[in-house]
């Protein structure tokens, strides 16, 4: 039943300001705003796997930043963890609000690796990442969802880490 039907009035449902912008970004270049930082820390074969297919429009990526228990914003307070294990690296935690994360062909997930805040290179097939529930919030303005992703002995291979860290890499993308 349409809006209409229901109240009888002609009135029309239009997005806001923050669903237009939010989608006419997406459409001009493709990526989330924070991908800029990425053109910069990316090594080649990153550029080529992940960030051409995003900037020629074949996939979309979304930023897994934020943490429900400690961090929440504050990535000074991470939890996830990365830790080394021969040509792979296994991540450990749990984000939540990755918008955009129901389209991602991959995710960039900040966490500590070597105590540092260090960004990786997810696929959403990876063994170990786990799409644990898309939330609804009321009048949430943006056309994308926010998932809650956990990450379980989660390996990722040593050539999808960002391979700048610390103040020359992720802590400069986030101020901290």
């Amino acid at each position: 039943m349409r809006p209409s039907e229901r109240s009888g009035s002609r009135a029309v449902l239009t997005p806001t300001r923050p669903v237009e912008a939010q989608h006419a970004v997406r459409l001009a270049t493709g990526v989330h705003h924070q991908s800029r930082e990425i053109l910069e820390l990316a090594t080649p074969d990153q550029l080529e796997r992940f960030i051409g297919p995003l900037l020629r429009h074949e996939t979309y990526e979304a930023w897994a930043i934020t943490e429900p228990d400690a961090a929440g914003s504050d990535v000074a307070a991470l939890e996830a963890t990365a830790t080394r294990d021969g040509d792979d690296w296994v991540l450990n935690g749990d984000k939540w609000y990755v918008t955009g994360g129901q389209h991602a062909s991959f995710f960039i997930v900040l966490a500590v690796a070597d105590g540092e805040q260090t960004l990786f290179f997810v696929e959403q097939d990876a063994p170990g990442l786990e799409i644990v529930r898309t939330p609804r919030f009321m009048d949430d303005p943006y056309i994308d969802r926010h998932l809650e992703l956990r990450l379980t002995d989660c390996r990722v291979r040593d050539a999808n880490r960002v391979p700048s860290g610390g103040k020359e890499g992720a802590k400069r993308g986030f101020g901290r």
